[in-house]
Formats: structure tokens, C-alpha cells, sequence
């Protein structure tokens, strides 16, 4: 993804199955919205980002350009949990 605009030059296209499906459902924030929270967060830019469940709870997983992952919920926006 451009790190300045967060515009998707990038996407792998997988088959989803029905955990997908019920993840992709669940996204309720923005996702550019999440992506500036995880670079506030993590303070690095964003370099990857997928679903996935976390502690049963279903986030945006957003790896940094420094390797930092951020957990951000995708009902509430809020980090769930920052990986150094």
C-alpha cells in the first residue's frame, strides 16, 4: 500500500472460506481509519494489513515497515494489542 494516500497497490486474492466471510462481516470502522491508528499507535508506517482473530476478538492485524504489529478491533477501532 502507498504509505502517504494508504491507497491498495497490492492485493493477493485468496478463495475465501466461511471464517473469512464472517470476519469481512464484522469490519465496521474504516479501514483507512484503521491504518492511521495502528501508524499512531506503532508510530511507523503501515506495510501489510489482514483480517484475523485475535484473543477472539476479529481485527485488523497491521504490520508496520519497523515490524511492529498492531491489533485493532474492527467493531470499536480500538488497538487491541501492539507486537514488538
Amino acid at each position: 500500500m502507498d504509505p502517504e494516500t494508504y491507497e491498495v497497490t497490492n492485493e493477493e486474492q485468496d478463495d475465501l472460506d466461511s471464517d473469512d466471510l464472517q470476519k469481512a462481516e464484522a469490519v465496521e470502522i474504516d479501514f483507512v481509519d484503521a491504518l492511521r491508528t495502528a501508524e499512531d499507535e506503532g508510530g511507523a508506517e503501515p506495510e501489510d494489513a489482514e483480517l484475523d482473530d485475535h484473543n477472539d476478538t476479529i481485527v485488523w492485524e497491521i504490520e508496520l515497515v519497523d515490524g511492529t504489529e498492531v491489533y485493532v478491533d474492527v467493531t470499536s477501532g480500538d488497538v487491541v494489542e501492539t507486537d514488538s
